[in-house]
């Protein structure tokens, strides 16, 4: 019925999950259970609740669902590197996963000085059931508590930190070897004077520059500098700049995301006019979509996105429904895409 002016009258009162079970003619925990994702209902009961709570329009309550469940439904991502395009395709497959599963997603994103922690901290109040952390890990007191609370962990891009094993499962690629295979892949060519650029001064190496610098190191005769591009193309533009215009330029350039490699790409060919491939390598890391376009044709190293994401939410959720199942580790590969940034080789 339409009140003064054609708007709409509020209804007397709430429409409840009992009315929806008269309309149905079933129970009220029918009704909860054809609610419920996953719940065991057969599908003409489900159907029959569905049509009455469209009906009806009536939307379930999920804080009160969430007091006698003890669950929210709510996963947190807590992510960093939000400027990577790979992250942000990365997110938006996270959140696809989890609503299919019937959970929805808080995003809290760490950023500038903030640290891991002082972001986990806030989630606490949001009761989530369980948190991925991607490109960033917590302390190993706070990822206790966090599983004591309730609440497991999925980390993505741990790095080498063992003190996390056992207590948050660990989903990402084989790092090590892909360091190994990207050095050797440079020296191959016959570079000696290599470049790596990482994403912030100060912070760890990410375990891929660490391997690869480990074997550049070992090689005769070959020098390595270390550069800081911020994990995007206007840093990595800049880090080229400066690397290629000082006394000893490189000859080879890993950067360790593709918006940096991009970055690095087109400083050398559009302001200092060299050659690449010939005179210059450059890899990138993730195989973003820009990466394959044929004015970059940038070699890198292929991040396996969906098969990451699947894995890590399949692991998270089987904590969250079955808590004693205990953490994990998978590594997946990653493989060398070569294109146009690399020689050939023989």
């Amino acid at each position: 019925m339409s009140g003064e002016h054609g708007v709409p009258s509020r209804p007397s009162r709430r429409i409840t999950a009992s009315d929806v079970a008269r309309l149905a003619g079933v129970s009220r925990s029918a009704v909860s259970r054809a609610l419920t994702p996953g719940a065991s209902i057969s599908e003409k009961t489900r159907d029959k609740v569905m049509a009455a709570a469209a009906e009806l329009g009536y939307q379930p309550n999920l804080m009160a669902r969430s007091l006698m469940t003890r669950q929210t439904r709510l996963i947190a991502l807590v992510m960093a590197q939000l400027r990577n395009p790979f992250f942000t395709d990365m997110l938006g497959m996270f959140n696809r996963h989890f609503q299919e599963r019937g959970y929805q997603t808080l995003l809290l994103a760490v950023e500038g000085a903030q640290g891991v922690d002082e972001v986990l901290e806030s989630v606490f109040q949001y009761q989530p059931d369980g948190a991925v952390l991607v490109s960033c890990s917590p302390s190993l007191a706070l990822a206790e508590r966090c599983v004591r609370d309730g609440m497991p962990l999925v980390v993505i891009d741990r790095g080498a930190d063992t003190a996390l094993d056992g207590i948050a499962s660990h989903v990402w690629i084989r790092s090590d070897r892909l360091g190994l295979e990207i050095a050797e892949r440079l020296l191959a060519e016959g570079r000696r004077r290599v470049a790596l650029i990482e994403g912030y001064a100060g912070e760890p190496l990410s375990e891929r520059a660490r391997c690869f610098m480990e074997r550049m190191l070992r090689a005769e005769g070959v020098s390595v500098q270390v550069e800081y591009g911020q994990y995007s193309y206007a840093g990595g533009y800049a880090a080229g700049l400066r690397l290629l215009r000082s006394a000893s330029p490189p000859d080879a350039v890993f950067c360790i995301a593709d918006p940096m490699a991009l970055g690095v790409v087109d400083a050398a060919r559009l302001e200092l006019g060299l050659r690449v491939p010939e005179a210059l390598s450059v890899i990138g890391f993730s195989d973003i979509p820009a990466a394959a376009w044929r004015s970059h044709a940038l070699t890198t190293a292929r991040l396996p996105i969906a098969e990451l994401v699947s894995h890590a939410a399949d692991a998270l959720l089987q904590r969250v429904e079955s808590p004693d199942t205990p953490a994990q580790t998978l590594l997946l590969d990653c493989p060398l895409i070569p294109r146009g940034t690399t020689l050939p080789q023989p």
